[in-house]
Formats: C-alpha cells, structure tokens, sequence
C-alpha cells in the first residue's frame, strides 16, 4: 500500500471528509505523522488527536487547539496584520525565528502545518516548559485553554470565552 493511500485510509477512518493529501516529507515524521490536511471541519479535531498522541490529555490538547485555532485557524502560513506575527501560534520574529532553525535541523519545512505542531510540543517541553508544565497540571478545557493563553501564547487581547470554544469544538465529534 502506498503512502497516499495509507495516509487517505487513515484520514477516511478517523475523519470521513474530502482531503487533500501531501506524502512528501511522510517517511520523517515522528509517531506516523503525515503533511495529510484535512478539510477545516475536521482539522481541530485531528490536531487535538496530534497533541494527545503526543501525551496531552483530551482536555490540554483542546486547549491548544482553541488557541491556535483562535490565533491562525490553524493556517500555518498566516501572517498578522502588521507582519509581526506568523505561524500557527503566531509566533512574534524571535519564536518564528527559533521555529525555522528549530525546523532546520530537523529537516522540516517551517511551513508544514505538522512542522509547526511538532515545534509547539518542542518548546512546551523545552524553552516554553514553565507553560508546559502548568498545561500538564490543567484537569478542564477552561483550565488548559486559560493557561496555554497566559504563558505560551500570551495575548495580547485574549477573547478567552472565544478560545474555549474553540477548544470545546475540537472534542465534539
């Protein structure tokens, strides 16, 4: 079975939608990951599954996802208004400046939604562990959304009832 059709079954199992599938870079990802985009209904949901592959609650990684969904839609080459801000967290210069070398070095392109993902994961559990490590102790939605929030994103203007949603709409099925 080839990779396109592999990463197509997987999608249709989990998320039965149309989908638009990109194998290249497929063999390098961690944990069987993908550049498979699904379409938006069901993207908030397969990032949510992501960060749980990657050891998050349900709950921690609906909060990430709310905020990044809030942030960028999860469009990873998204620019803000002025410029100064990229990615799918909206990273400022600096932080998307560490996501290009961070991506570098791994042989990723920084631009690859699951490159970004995979760096969001990194600096939660290096640069960014402080936020890490209180998003590990959140038990609700509410909880995680609020502290990925405050001490990874760091808002300027949070519209946090907004992120909540985001995050809630990430576990509906």
């Amino acid at each position: 079975m080839t990779l396109p059709i592999i990463c197509l079954t997987l999608l249709l199992t989990f998320f039965p939608v149309s989908t638009i599938c990109q194998p290249e870079r497929a063999a390098n990802r961690p944990n069987g990951h993908t550049t498979c985009t699904p379409a938006p209904i069901a993207l908030k949901k397969q990032v949510r599954l992501f960060f749980q592959n990657l050891g998050w609650s349900a709950e921690q990684a609906a909060g990430i996802v709310g905020n990044l969904w809030h942030e960028s839609e999860l469009k990873p080459t998204v620019v803000s208004k002025y410029g100064n801000h990229r990615g799918v967290a909206q990273w400022d210069r600096t932080r998307y400046k560490a996501l290009c070398n961070w991506a570098a070095q791994n042989n990723l392109n920084p631009k690859d939604i699951f490159a970004q993902l995979e760096f969001v994961h990194h600096e939660l559990t290096n640069d960014e562990q402080d936020a890490g490590q209180k998003l590990k102790r959140a038990k609700t939605v509410e909880e995680a959304t609020k502290i990925f929030c405050t001490y990874y994103e760091r808002a300027g203007l949070p519209m946090l009832r907004l992120r909540i949603y985001y995050a809630k709409l990430s576990l509906s099925d």
